[in-house]
């Protein structure tokens, strides 16, 4: 606490016993400036909202610049691909074949969109008709034959239609013929109409085939990407800078504090700094210097480990701000005053 000895809005410098300075107490004129405040004004707050904006349009022209390096123009011998980018910023890719192989593709796809002549469930019914109607031609004659042969050796035998032998002679004979015509067809199933089938179908899917290939050229070879740009952390650097500032300050303020100190012999009326942006680890005790004011302790931002012992000014500004005066922007408590209104 300690500091020189002060009268309502005066203090005198304990450095200069012969120069008495002017405070403005906050409660009577706050928009009044000290004179003749040593050791400079406080820092000023940085545009915090400013660098984060900064800081955000710069990660922004990095990303973009970023996408632009990776969207390079390409061309081949069978291909090229073009990137455009319009007013939005949206990018259109946009990739094709050469001249020539592009009419191909064209041609290609009007034949596909035409369909086939022929489907392959059609081309093997034909297929496998042909195969058979091939194979009963030559069946027909040999089992007619057949047929005319065995009614000549059932006559011989003196079988007639109805007799139990002859009629088990003909079962027999037309079993045989028709498993004979089964096998023809089962052949003619298994045989051409398969083969005609995977033909057709082979013959559909040539033009689908063929623009895969085309469209295979399209590939372009790869490239190494570009590696993105760290945005510069400006928000970190600049509260970094504005603590190493107020910090600074913080220890200017203490030195000078440190001088008024020295005349706490002048009087009980003492002006301490007390503004909390100087101080860590505050702790509010319980107890209170006056109503609404808790008793408080703390360490110096520049000189850690040392507990001190007062009242916040901020805290007691809000109560009795005809208590607090400002120099260099920092605020002051008069525990001189303090005291005479804690035992009034």
């Amino acid at each position: 606490m300690g500091g020189a000895a002060s009268q309502f809005g005066r203090w005198i410098d304990p450095t200069n016993p012969n120069g008495v300075r002017q405070y403005t107490p906050i409660g009577a004129a706050a928009n009044q400036k000290p004179n003749g405040g040593k050791g400079g004004e406080a820092p000023s707050v940085p545009d915090f909202t400013g660098a984060a904006q900064q800081q955000q349009e710069q990660s922004r022209q990095n990303v973009n610049e970023q996408t632009q390096a990776n969207r390079p123009n390409q061309n081949t011998p069978f291909s090229s691909s073009q990137w455009s980018q319009d007013a939005n910023g949206n990018w259109t890719q946009n990739v094709s074949l050469t001249p020539g192989l592009n009419d191909a593709a064209q041609s290609i796809s009007n034949q596909i969109g035409q369909g086939s002549s022929l489907d392959p469930g059609q081309a093997r019914d034909q297929a496998i008709n042909a195969a058979y109607g091939q194979a009963t031609s030559r069946l027909d004659p040999q089992w007619a034959q057949r047929s005319q042969a065995l009614d000549a050796q059932l006559a011989n035998q003196g079988l007639t239609p109805g007799s139990r032998a002859y009629d088990a002679s003909r079962q027999n004979s037309d079993m045989a013929r028709n498993d004979a015509y089964a096998q023809a067809m089962y052949g003619a199933q298994t045989g051409a109409g398969n083969t005609a089938f995977q033909q057709s179908l082979n013959a559909n899917m040539q033009p689908y085939q063929q623009l895969g290939a085309l469209q295979g050229l399209t590939q372009q070879p790869s490239f190494s990407s570009a590696g993105q740009a760290q945005t510069p952390n400006l928000l970190g650097a600049l509260g970094q800078q504005y603590a190493g500032e107020l910090q600074q300050y913080g220890i200017d303020q203490a030195s000078k504090n440190s001088k008024m100190s020295g005349g706490a012999g002048l009087g009980a009326a003492a002006i301490g700094a007390s503004d909390e942006r100087l101080k860590t680890n505050v702790e509010r005790l319980k107890w209170e210097a006056i109503p609404g004011v808790p008793f408080a302790t703390w360490e110096w931002k520049h000189r850690p480990g040392e507990r001190q012992w007062g009242v916040i000014a901020q805290d007691l500004e809000r109560v009795r701000p005809d208590l607090v005066v400002m120099q260099d922007g920092i605020r002051f408590v008069d525990y001189g005053k303090l005291w005479e209104a804690r035992h009034a």
